[in-house]
């Protein structure tokens, strides 16, 4: 009961009455107590307001969880990744929609179960996944060597046959316990993901690397490759037995320290090999005149490539090289073999050439011995003439004597030939000298490095020696430009090329000659200065050449000459001397039954090379 005090103030009271009854039981009165409760009755008030402020913030706070789980299995739900969570009790409490679509197992058939149920899906029986090993104890992970575990996170790869309709499927997996806030293992949670794809690209390329890395070993050319250090990755079988150095040796190493080149004229060492040639993009193959000095010290020609390894930006750099010193000797004995077989070819009409002059050389010097005994007879008799007139004058019979003896040995005769006899014999010694001196320079191996040489006089000399080839069947006409520039060259190879071709236009000549009866044909040597290069264009009369073979020509052991008439390497080795030694150029014009021109070209620069 609620009243107010005298005093205004509101109290809340207790009443406790009871009747009375006489003996009669009859009511009397009624006795009564009053307590005031004012206090109690505020306390009872503010627990009151208390537990509906509680109440309230329960519910709140309930919604609020509910919203943050709920949020949190929707999360969960739209994973892109195949994820499950299980409670303390290992019993599922969420199954994500990619997890239904990877095991076809709705999440209303799964959550709330336990005992493993997860597993079943994936392997068709109750069987520990990754997500088992949060709950063992440290000694029963260790047991499992496929699994790896960063901090608290577990990782795994495993196949597993039965999914993907039979075909089965890589999986990568992933599972992290869950703590509450007070850090007590309260479940976890596992990801999985299909690495099917994946798998099998890096199968692929797997694969790949192997396929290339048995072709790298199988390959004749020894490759190296570095990364943008020019530190080394890889050395092909190749590269070991050209360069000595193995890959576990080279692996990591500066390639300076392991790929040690020089100049081959010089003997310059490359102290940065790879950076030299880099430096300019356009010059990455340097494939003359290099020495490798291998491991073991050994000094080997080699030919080299070098390229960037490139996907967005450079990544390294790829090496590509040949061994080419066997190569090499075989071209300086195939060369000298081809020299002497010219020489040897050209030997009985140069013993012919040198024989004609020295016949008349010697009958001159035998009538010069006659005709000095003769002079040295009527010598003889002036002498006696004049100690005559000197003692006792000159008798008739005397002076007869002298004349007769004048007259016997046709003084006039003698004082008009003996002249010509001279002139004939150092004409004919002046041309045993030329042929002497251009048989040297043609044979003599020179040096195998370019030198400036004068391409004429080059000429002249070949022409010299190669006479008895051509002098019975053609005339061969020089039309040489003077002051032509000196040309940096091989003079003996380039003296070889012009045999070559002398010697097959007077052939082709020969052939005409002789099957219509014809006269002499002619060759034409022509030399020009064309700016950049130095032009020699030898033209024949000859037969010409079938357009049908006129691509073969310059073909190793082609040849349209009868069998012992020919080796077919004439114009294989002018081709690689113009070609590959020289950087110049050579072409061949041609019509059948009319004649072949051969037109060389030799550039004056390394820069004019090839252009």
């Amino acid at each position: 009961m609620r009243f107010v005090t005298k005093e205004k103030d509101l109290r809340w009271t207790e009443i406790f009455a009871c009747l009375t009854f006489d003996a009669e039981n009859n009511i009397t009165g009624i006795t009564g107590t009053l307590n005031d409760v004012t206090e109690r009755i505020l306390l009872l008030n503010e627990l009151q307001q208390a537990k509906e402020t509680a109440e309230e913030a329960f519910r709140e706070k309930s919604g609020e969880l509910r919203a943050a789980h709920q949020q949190l299995l929707d999360i969960i739900d739209f994973l892109p990744d195949a994820t499950f969570v299980v409670n303390q009790e290992k019993k599922v409490i969420a199954w994500n929609k990619s997890m239904e679509k990877m095991t076809g197992v709705p999440k209303e058939e799964i959550l709330g179960k336990g005992d493993q149920a997860y597993s079943i899906p994936f392997f068709g029986s109750k069987e520990k996944v990754l997500i088992d090993y949060i709950f063992l104890t440290d000694k029963e992970k260790l047991n499992n060597k496929q699994i790896q575990i960063i901090g608290t996170t577990y990782y795994l790869e495993r196949f597993v046959p039965s999914l993907n309709k039979g075909e089965g499927a890589y999986l990568w997996a992933m599972a992290s316990p869950l703590f509450d806030s007070e850090g007590n293992l309260v479940g976890a949670i596992q990801s999985i993901r299909d690495i099917t794809h994946r798998k099998r690209y890096e199968d692929a390329i797997a694969a790949e690397k192997e396929k290339l890395a048995v072709t790298l070993r199988s390959i004749g050319d020894g490759v190296i490759t570095t990364d943008t250090n020019h530190n080394i990755e890889l050395v092909n079988k190749a590269a070991e037995d050209i360069t000595g150095w193995t890959q576990e040796e080279a692996s990591g190493r500066p390639l300076d320290k392991v790929f040690h080149l020089a100049e081959e004229k010089s003997g310059q060492v490359y102290s940065k090999p790879l950076e030299e040639i880099l430096k300019n993009p356009n010059n990455t193959d340097i494939t003359s005149h290099i020495i490798l000095m291998a491991k073991d010290g050994a000094r080997k020609i080699i030919t080299l490539n070098v390229s960037r390894i490139k996907d967005k930006d450079d990544i390294g750099n790829v090496l590509v090289f040949r061994d080419i010193t066997e190569r090499k000797r075989l071209e300086a004995q195939l060369a000298l073999s081809q020299k002497m077989e010219s020489i040897g070819q050209l030997a009985a009409g140069i013993a012919h050439e040198i024989n004609t002059p020295m016949q008349y050389v010697g009958d001159n010097t035998r009538f010069l011995q006659d005709a000095f005994q003769d002079f040295h007879d009527v010598l003889k008799s002036y002498r006696e003439l004049i100690q005559a007139a000197e003692e006792e004058g000159v008798s008739k019979e005397l002076s007869a004597k002298v004349r007769q003896k004048e007259k016997d040995i046709d003084i006039d005769y003698l004082i008009g030939e003996i002249p010509q006899a001279i002139a004939q014999s150092l004409d004919g010694i002046k041309r045993v000298s030329q042929i002497v001196l251009a048989m040297k320079e043609f044979s003599h191996p020179g040096k195998k490095e370019k030198t400036l040489s004068d391409i004429n006089r080059a000429i002249a000399s070949t022409v010299i020696i190669s006479r008895n080839e051509w002098k019975y069947v053609s005339d061969l006409e020089t039309i040489l430009e003077p002051n032509l520039p000196l040309v940096k060259c091989v003079i003996d190879e380039i003296n070889q090329v012009i045999l070559n071709m002398i010697i097959n236009a007077a052939h082709s000549i020969k052939e005409v000659v002789e099957k219509n009866s014809a006269p002499k044909g002619k060759i034409t040597i022509i030399t020009r200065n064309a700016g950049t290069h130095v032009q020699i264009l030898i033209s024949d009369t000859g037969a010409g050449i079938p357009p049908s073979i006129i691509q073969k020509i310059y073909e190793p052991f082609f040849t349209t000459k009868e069998v012992g008439k020919g080796t077919g390497q004439g114009l294989a080795i002018a081709h690689d001397i113009i070609i590959n030694k020289h950087k110049g150029n050579l072409n061949v014009e041609s019509e059948l039954g009319k004649g072949t021109t051969f037109t060389i070209s030799l550039p004056l620069t390394e820069t004019d090379s090839n252009n």
